[in-house]
């Protein structure tokens, strides 16, 4: 089994006073603390405890004198909870996916973060939906969504606004944002994101001039949504095809990092009418097309995005959409 380590050196404090770090980026996503943890530390300096744990890639989220993570333990998706002074792990509870969702090499089905407001715990796994727990490890409720379809894995952490746990699901396919109930699970608004394809991105509460806007970095684009209803209040343009960071704010500012403005080079492709391109390369004449089939170039290096289900085959509908999103992209 693989494991890793949860490391507590000086900056995860004993002191019932520490500060919480409620959710991916802590408090307010605002990625800052009080602390002053030391320069230099290693397994003999400025160690209070080592704890072996699953693997995962979600960063712990800590509340009082509790750590909360994510993992995989025998090819299980779990929710762990830990004591804050000892490192003990206190509780490990299993998430009913039936299957975990591909990844990319280096990462891990358990990758978004889990929230807290101090009375539940929430975790959010691609391959099975949202889940709340008790700070004694007892699950108060599911709410299974669709598994994304998304090459490399769901990467977008939950967030608790007001009464809802806000949950991102951009993917190839069927984008959404979903508000659930925090205290039931049951869905309070969804709001479909069509234009929008694979993205991992965070999203971020905005509070400014006496309203709250929730932020989401998207494909091509950054959304304001109401968080008490899911209203799209506006949209900006100029992000990369694939949203990988998530927004911030400061000084009356909102900040959102793109890898390049207005999309990559690769939304420049047009890919030729379905029917011609079906003429010329699908070799057995059966109206779907395999990676074999693609032609060495652009278009077969992106295969795995055209074939959107991830199933090996590209058929009309994929590539029609695939292509149509790439136009918006220009």
């Amino acid at each position: 089994m693989h494991l890793s380590h949860l490391l507590a050196v000086t900056l995860l404090t004993t002191s019932t006073h520490a500060a919480n770090w409620p959710q991916f980026r802590g408090t307010d996503a605002a990625n800052t603390g009080t602390g002053q943890p030391p320069v230099h530390f290693s397994p003999k300096t400025n160690l209070l405890w080592s704890t072996e744990l699953p693997l995962g890639h979600s960063a712990p989220v800590i509340w009082g004198e509790r750590i909360f993570l994510t993992g995989v333990e025998s090819g299980k998706l779990v929710t762990l909870g830990l004591d804050r002074v000892t490192g003990k792990v206190l509780w490990t509870a299993p998430a009913p996916a039936e299957k975990l969702e591909a990844t990319h090499r280096i990462s891990n089905p358990a990758a978004p973060t889990t929230c807290t407001d101090g009375e539940r715990v929430i975790a959010y796994f691609g391959s099975y939906g949202v889940l709340a727990y008790d700070f004694a490890g007892k699950e108060l409720w599911r709410h299974p969504l669709p598994v994304p379809v998304v090459e490399f894995g769901a990467g977008s952490s939950p967030v608790i606004v007001g009464d809802h746990v806000i949950q991102l699901c951009d993917s190839d396919m069927n984008s959404f944002i979903v508000a659930l109930d925090k205290r039931t699970g049951k869905e309070m608004w969804k709001a479909a994101r069509p234009s929008h394809r694979r993205g991992f991105a965070t999203p971020f509460v905005w509070r400014h001039d006496g309203i709250e806007e929730l932020i989401v970095n998207g494909s091509l684009k950054v959304s304001s949504y109401d968080p008490k209803d899911g209203t799209l209040r506006w949209t900006c343009r100029g992000m990369a095809r694939v949203a990988n960071a998530s927004p911030t704010a400061g000084d009356g500012l909102l900040f959102i990092a793109s890898w390049n403005l207005g999309g990559d080079p690769g939304d420049k492709l047009a890919l030729p009418p379905h029917a011609e391109f079906l003429a010329q390369y699908d070799k057995n004449k059966d109206g779907l097309l395999t990676k074999d089939e693609f032609p060495n170039g652009p278009f077969k290096d992106r295969f795995s995005q055209i074939d959107l289900n991830k199933d090996g085959i590209v058929t009309r509908e994929e590539y029609i959409n695939y292509g149509a999103k790439r136009i918006k992209g220009q």
